[in-house]
């Protein structure tokens, strides 16, 4: 393997540990809706119609959550 795809994975595992620490010191509030947008793809709309909460409020979860 070369330095540059070392590198690049070693980022990328860096990248998804200090993800999981965001997703875990989150509230569940805003967990929900971040594990929903970001962790699963999912569309922010159908998180909204999913958790029974409004579209602008899923907005302002994932403002709230940075």
């Amino acid at each position: 393997m070369t330095k540059h795809k070392i590198s690049c994975r070693k980022i990328a595992n860096q990248v998804i540990f200090v993800y999981k620490i965001f997703i875990n010191r989150s509230k569940t509030t805003y967990k929900e809706v971040i594990e929903l947008v970001f962790t699963k793809g999912i569309k922010q709309e159908d998180a909204a119609n999913q958790l029974g909460i409004t579209l602008p409020n899923v907005k302002a979860r994932i403002r709230r959550s940075k």
